[in-house]
């Protein structure tokens, strides 16, 4: 019997058509993870994004209880008012990492519990772009001054626009590569912008996951995980139930068959996919 649900976001519950289900979900979804909640499963939402870019759903859907953001830098229950777990970087490490950014010409952001920031003069499209996917606008500050340099950093987040920003970004992470923990990742409304997230070393969607899996004192052979990258398989991967959805990365979906019969692939975001794979397993 399933004790929990665990999704990852974009590409899962959020697609990229505006005003359908983009920035959130669509209504009949929203509707849906409400009635699931209401029937005692708590749903439990596990993204990279920013917080502020989730509270929405949450509130929509009364999903009272524990979440995962920033990519497992912050554990929180938005509805009860309560962080259980935050992981920020170490404050001078963080700067080194967005001040080789700026040196670089990379777009940069910087994420706490409550803002997020982005250095005076960057590219203006692609904050347009950011802003859009996360509901909110930026404090625009000077990275090099010590006075307004943020406390608590969650998350750092690199874009880049082209080839050559990306081998920029790596040469960036590879001096810092023992302190932090790093992926690529996109959101399908800002193609082809691709994302470097940068956290603090041992922070992660899996190991957050376990963290709400005992707040809760659920196992995780009685949680169903819906991802749609390979990057999620890393939560996914350690719950007993998996799904995932049309519009997912293919490796995904191999990953996901391997599960055999605890394991369900449904029809795409676009066409309320999660609805179908949830009603497989909450019989």
């Amino acid at each position: 019997m399933l004790k929990a649900i665990v999704l990852d976001v974009d590409g899962v519950i959020v697609g990229k058509r505006k005003g359908f289900n983009f920035p959130n979900p669509h209504g009949e979804v929203l509707e849906f993870l409400k009635k699931i909640r209401l029937k005692g499963i708590p749903v439990i939402l596990c993204t990279a994004k920013f917080s502020f870019a989730i509270e929405e759903i949450i509130k929509k859907s009364g999903l009272k209880n524990p979440h995962i953001a920033e990519r497992g830098a912050l554990i929180y229950d938005l509805l009860e008012k309560k962080v259980i777990k935050s992981s920020p970087l170490l404050k001078e490490l963080a700067k080194q990492i967005i001040l080789s950014a700026i040196e670089n010409n990379i777009f940069v952001e910087a994420f706490t519990q409550k803002d997020y920031f982005i250095h005076k003069g960057q590219n203006e499209e692609i904050l347009k772009k950011r802003v859009a996917i996360l509901q909110t606008n930026p404090k625009i500050i000077d990275f090099n001054s010590d006075i307004f340099f943020p406390k608590s950093i969650l998350k750092i987040l690199f874009t880049a626009r082209d080839e050559n920003d990306k081998k920029a970004i790596e040469k960036i992470s590879s001096s810092f590569k023992d302190k932090i923990e790093t992926f690529w990742t996109m959101h399908p409304s800002s193609l082809p912008l691709e994302y470097f997230s940068i956290a603090a070393v041992g922070v992660s969607k899996g190991e957050a996951l376990k963290e709400v899996a005992q707040n809760l004192n659920i196992s995780l052979d009685n949680v169903l995980a819906v991802g749609d990258t390979l990057g999620d398989w890393e939560f996914m991967k350690v719950c007993k139930y998996v799904g995932t959805l049309e519009n997912a990365e293919e490796e995904l979906k191999k990953m996901v068959k391997l599960k055999g019969e605890n394991s369900f692939i449904g029809p795409s975001v676009d066409n309320h996919g999660i609805i179908k794979i949830i009603n497989h397993f909450v019989k």
